[in-house]
């Protein structure tokens, strides 16, 4: 659990400001806090609906948009 916290301060301080970086490292443990209660209930969701093989093709596609997004941040570098 400690690890995770640090991961995403880390994180958000790299990109972020000196004066934002409490609010938007709260924002992440948040919203890292909150995803895996919505996915749970999304997974068992679309399980019913599609099955796990469409499941799968959901998590994979999720994962290659998200690759994609990141590589917008390749070189960025915040503001100090």
């Amino acid at each position: 659990m400690g690890y995770d916290f640090i991961i995403s301060v880390l994180a958000v301080m790299d990109y972020g400001s000196r004066k934002g970086a409490s609010t938007a490292a709260g924002f992440v443990n948040g919203m890292g806090s909150l995803g895996p209660a919505i996915m749970m209930t999304a997974v068992c969701f679309l399980q019913s609906v599609a099955g796990w093989n469409g499941v799968f093709w959901v998590l994979i596609t999720l994962s290659v948009l998200c690759a994609g997004l990141m590589t917008t941040l390749w070189n960025s570098v915040g503001e100090n």
